[in-house]
């Protein structure tokens, strides 16, 4: 993109720069538009100045409002030669070039859509021949707004190509490559995604407003950082204390360090891992962790060694109420105590230490696995990390609360969403849930909210294609529950909107990693589903869908949707796996399946009545096989309403 004024020329004006006359950042050259669709084109003057747009072989002029932003529309395209587009007032001129129709498609979701292409299986060979300056990206950057932004920082568009194709969302550039393949016209990826994000920061606040179940939310959230801070605040003393207006002037911290403090008022945790995600958000600044351990007599004379996993921070060590040391640690934090430093039977630890301040932002916590927890003597190790910890804020220290996609509701939708609303496509593709895993209940309004918000805001009942959740976490069954099940429960439902599509991926996860490496089957699956709903291709682009169920004397008969050319068990003896049958007492059993007819027939070999199906119900479905010959797997599902794990959890 070339800005020129009657003065000076300058090439790549930078988002902020002082000239009047701006283009959004959403165009830019090289960019792709959406064919057969009306062109849209905006941007920004001073108030009440005539701007004139030349897009190919067609002018017009319009005129600015009083906030500064002047809105185009130019007729439908189709594919073709490269375009140029020309935006002038009296004093400037912006020019564009390389300009394709074709199919734009919005990547948006957390870590997973947000997941590089260099980062995934594969992923080098793939950069390698990434060589098709049909494909074309553009990546909106991380910002958090309390108000809808109008506009973002760019860094432009990008063709695929050995250079840059790496830092593509991996999910976003596999589905590109198939539907460009099998469409043959050109594709826009518009990347918009932060990891760890929760569905509800994606609704704009109109949306929320909209919700019974988020109304008052909408109605009371922080409209600032000052008042988030406050927000934060009062919601971390009533987490540790039980009310958000306790008098922290009250606490008496020299007892604390007394061989006599007991801290069984305190909260329980785990101190490592960020705390984050342990349910006390935001909170940056200094705190306490204190437990007790047991030292035999014949330990007490040898110097030990403490390990104490990594927190780039200061460090106190305070043994019954003695502080034995104090040092600021940039990696392991490993370091002797003397002898005689502890007393035979119950000992009192006691540690101060402040915000992990580690390479790109800081965080409550302790990194490491538990084997670098330990106090070690020649003779015997003691673990520090076999149960939870007692934890509690130092309030008499300076202390923050981080800005973070996590702190309220709507946050990235204007940052990242409001500044491109209305830029025509074809569709979204969408990587979430994660994150919300613990209210998936909850979801079940939430996510479809999100999508009709969305589609609101752009007046377009636009495809959107999700991918539903990989496998991850402990192999769960029915009767201990799982909240990574329910929340796959909840994004099967919400195919019940029109134009929505859901790729299964439960045997392409890692059970020890919630980033799966492999995102190619990801952005294939998802290209299928966008094939047929936006392109009305005749093709298979689902696994089975349980659809219903029937009893036949002590079997349970399934049948299902999207059987495609028909069912099979994925596994090289050719037995089912995954399923759980339970009676009217609502315990449930690993049941036998097999195939019959293109339908299921499940039951328990001691005779039990299945009233109750379940396939796949937990966070890790590594052995659910069933598929259909087309090679797509069976969405997880359960024929009974009982209550789940996360019913009565909710945001905020």
């Amino acid at each position: 993109m070339r800005i020129l004024t009657f003065f000076v020329f300058i090439l790549f004006l930078p988002f902020n720069a002082s000239a009047q006359l701006r283009l959004a950042s959403i165009f830019g050259d090289n960019m792709v538009l959406q064919r057969n669709k009306p062109i849209l084109f905006w941007g920004f003057n001073a108030p009440d100045t005539m701007v004139k747009i030349k897009f190919a072989d067609q002018e017009m002029e319009v005129k600015t409002n009083t906030s500064g932003r002047w809105d185009a529309s130019f007729p439908a395209r189709n594919i073709g030669s490269p375009l140029s587009l020309s935006i002038s007032d009296k004093d400037e001129v912006i020019q564009v070039s390389d300009i394709l129709m074709g199919e734009v498609w919005l990547c948006s979701g957390q870590s997973n859509m947000e997941w590089k292409l260099r980062q995934s299986l594969g992923g080098e060979e793939d950069i390698k021949v990434a060589n098709n300056p049909l494909i074309r990206h553009i990546e909106v950057p991380k910002t958090l707004s309390f108000t809808p932004n109008t506009d973002f920082e760019s860094k432009g568009w990008k063709m695929a190509h050995p250079e840059n194709a790496g830092n593509f969302t991996a999910v976003g550039y596999y589905f590109a490559r198939k539907l460009q393949q099998d469409l043959l016209v050109p594709i826009g990826l518009i990347h918009s995604s932060w990891g760890g994000t929760h569905v509800e920061t994606w609704i704009s606040h109109s949306g929320l407003l909209e919700s019974a179940i988020f109304k008052k939310y909408a109605e009371e959230m922080p409209k600032s950082w000052a008042e988030d801070s406050v927000f934060w605040e009062k919601k971390t003393l009533a987490i540790f204390h039980g009310n958000e207006n306790y008098d922290i002037n009250q606490i008496d911290y020299k007892s604390f360090y007394s061989p006599e403090f007991n801290a069984e008022n305190w909260m329980s945790k785990d101190p490592t891992g960020q705390w984050d995600w342990k349910g006390i958000s935001s909170f940056r600044g200094n705190a306490f962790i204190y437990r007790k351990i047991n030292v035999d007599k014949a330990l007490i004379s040898q110097l030990a060694t403490f390990r104490f996993g990594k927190n780039r921070s200061v460090f106190k060590l305070y043994v019954n109420g003695k502080l034995v040391h104090h040092g600021f640690y940039g990696d392991q934090i490993q370091f002797s105590i003397p002898a005689n430093t502890f007393k035979e039977g119950e000992n009192s630890l006691l540690i101060h230490f402040g915000e992990n301040n580690r390479v790109t932002y800081g965080y409550m916590g302790f990194d490491g696995p538990k084997q670098d927890f330990s106090l070690d003597f020649p003779a015997a190790k003691i673990a520090l990390m076999d149960k939870e910890w007692k934890i509690h804020p130092d309030w008499s220290a300076k202390r923050r609360y981080e800005k973070w996609m996590n702190n309220q509701g709507t946050l990235c939708f204007n940052g990242m969403i409001a500044p491109i609303q209305g830029f025509p496509m074809a569709g979204v593709i969408w990587y979430q849930g994660e994150s919300n895993a613990g209210r998936a209940k909850e979801y079940e309004i939430s996510f479809p909210l999100m999508i009709q918000d969305w589609r609101s805001k752009w007046k377009d009942e636009f495809p959107f294609i999700f991918a539903q959740l990989s496998s991850y976490g402990p192999f769960n069954d029915s009767n201990t529950g799982s909240p990574w099940a329910e929340l796959r429960e909840a994004q099967l439902k919400t195919l019940t909107l029109p134009k929505t599509g859901m790729a299964v991926i439960t045997d392409v996860g890692d059970p020890n990693d919630i980033h799966p490496l492999n995102k190619k089957d990801v952005g294939i699956r998802m290209a299928l589903s966008a094939e047929k709903l936006a392109y009305n291709k005749d093709i298979v682009y689902s696994g089975p869908i349980f659809e219903k169920m029937a009893q036949i004397k002590n079997k349970a008969v399934l049948t299902f949707k999207h059987i495609g050319s028909g069912l099979i068990a994925k596994d090289k003896y050719g037995y089912l796996k995954g399923f759980e049958v339970a009676s009217s007492d609502g315990v449930f059993y690993f049941a036998k399946a097999v195939i019959v007819a293109d339908k299921v027939e499940v039951y328990h070999p001691n005779g039990l009545n299945p009233v109750m199906v379940r396939y796949g119900w937990s966070d890790s479905p590594i052995e659910a096989n069933l598929f259909n010959k087309d090679g797509l797997p069976a969405s997880p599902f359960r024929t009974d309403n009982l209550p789940g794990k996360t019913a009565l959890s909710r945001f905020y």
